[in-house]
């Protein structure tokens, strides 16, 4: 029981911090845009983290929402 519930903690807190960033990067995103400043580092979508991670942009999603 114990350990189902630490899985648990773990893959909420995987979500929380995944979508942190997400709205993080969105709103630095969006500011750089409004001031014409490019920023190739920026992770602000699914696909972008996948492609800096390696994993599937369905993957990430399913992180999110706390699927896996």
């Amino acid at each position: 029981m114990a350990k189902n519930k630490e899985q648990q903690y773990l893959k909420y807190k995987y979500a929380l911090a995944l979508k942190s960033l997400l709205e993080n990067n969105k709103k630095q995103e969006d500011y750089n845009s409004k001031n014409g400043i490019e920023d190739l580092n920026l992770d602000y979508s699914y696909s972008t983290i996948s492609s800096t991670t390696g994993l599937r942009p369905a993957t990430i999603s399913n992180i999110i929402s706390g699927i896996s």
